[in-house]
């Protein structure tokens, strides 16, 4: 099934092909492993570090300047840091750095 990405033992008709059993959307079409390469898969590995590099200090820095001051609570400290997380990992990807 497409939502599970169970497999199919068979086709249930002739006309149907891997395109209708969700086989190709779950990567079990035959060649899916040439499209990705490991360089494609180690620069989202190091964009994603980075990202999360990132927003652990800018909580830490959030935590302990407005978080103490009362301007900001935890949940508004946590929402902040996630969102800085993810657009300085956008930000990577668009500036390129990534190989």
């Amino acid at each position: 099934m497409i939502t599970t990405c169970a497999r199919r033992s068979r086709l249930r008709r002739s006309h149907q092909s891997r395109r209708h059993t969700g086989r190709g959307a779950c990567g079990w079409d035959r060649g899916s492993h040439r499209n990705r390469g490991i360089a494609g898969d180690l620069a989202v590995f190091w964009i994603g570090s980075a990202g999360a590099i990132f927003g652990l200090l800018f909580d830490s820095l959030l935590g302990a300047t407005l978080e103490r001051q009362g301007w900001l609570n935890n949940d508004g400290v946590n929402f902040l840091s996630t969102a800085s997380a993810a657009a300085f990992a956008l930000l990577l990807l668009v500036v390129g750095i990534a190989p």
